[in-house]
C-alpha cells in the first residue's frame, strides 16, 4: 500500500477490535431428501425430508440469545435463526410462512411450538 494515504482505507482494522464483536461466518445447513422403497426395491413408497442440526448451531443460538438479554445491542438485532426444514415444516403443518409473516408473529409461533432454540432474542419486538 502506498505511503501517501491513497487509496484511503475505508475499514481500518486495529488491535482494539475484538473477534467476539463479529459473528462467525454463516454455515449452510442443507436439507436432504431421501426416497423410501417397498421391500422388493421395485417401487418408491415415500419421500423423507431431513436436516441435521448440529449442537454447535443450537449452542451458538443460545449464546446469542444470552448476549441480547443484557447490554446495548446497537442498530442490528438478530431475531431468529430458523433451519430450512423447520421453516418448511411450519409451512406444511401449520400453514405458516416464516418468509412472509412479521418477525414478532414468527417469534411467537416458534415459542408456541417449543422451538425456542431458534429464537435469538429475549427482548420484546
Amino acid at each position: 500500500m502506498p505511503s501517501d494515504g491513497w487509496p484511503p482505507q475505508l475499514f481500518p482494522m486495529t488491535e482494539e477490535i475484538k473477534k467476539s464483536e463479529y459473528y462467525p461466518e454463516p454455515q449452510l445447513l442443507d436439507g436432504r431428501v431421501d426416497f423410501t422403497e417397498d421391500p422388493d426395491g421395485q417401487r418408491l413408497t415415500g419421500i423423507v425430508r431431513r436436516q441435521e442440526i448440529p449442537d454447535d448451531f443450537i449452542n451458538f443460538n443460545r449464546s446469542v440469545k444470552a448476549e441480547t438479554a443484557e447490554g446495548k445491542i446497537g442498530d442490528w438485532m438478530p431475531v431468529a435463526s430458523i433451519p430450512i426444514e423447520v421453516a418448511q415444516w411450519m409451512l406444511d403443518h401449520l400453514g405458516y410462512d416464516v418468509t412472509r409473516e412479521p418477525f414478532k408473529k414468527t417469534v411467537a409461533m416458534l415459542k408456541a411450538h417449543g422451538l425456542d432454540d431458534f429464537v435469538l432474542t429475549r427482548r420484546s419486538l
